[in-house]
């Protein structure tokens, strides 16, 4: 299962997903990380915003990316992720550790 919160993205993924004939083992659905999923899972992968967006005028380089696809408050990590994550699942550290 695949989730974006961008509905480019989840077209752009739903094509590839018919391209590659895998329509009958992948979904992918528009909504924030976990929020489209029915219930618990098992493994998280996640490309989440990574830098504080005040850093953003320093990276001109990153500039045809979507902003809230780079860029976070705070520290530019997303916490609130994590927090899903621990809520509904387990983080990979946790699940190395098992």
């Amino acid at each position: 299962m695949g989730t974006d919160k961008s509905r480019e993205a989840v077209a752009l993924a739903r094509a590839n997903v018919h391209r590659h004939g895998l329509a009958d083992r992948v979904t992918v659905c528009h909504g924030d990380l976990l929020e489209p999923v029915p219930g618990a899972v098992d493994l998280v992968v996640a490309s989440l915003p990574y830098l504080p967006a005040g850093e953003a005028a320093h990276h001109s380089d990153l500039a045809g990316e979507p902003r809230e696809a780079v860029f976070a408050d705070g520290d530019g990590l997303f916490a609130a992720g994590r927090e899903l994550i621990r809520a509904r699942g387990r983080s990979a550290a946790e699940t190395r550790g098992a």
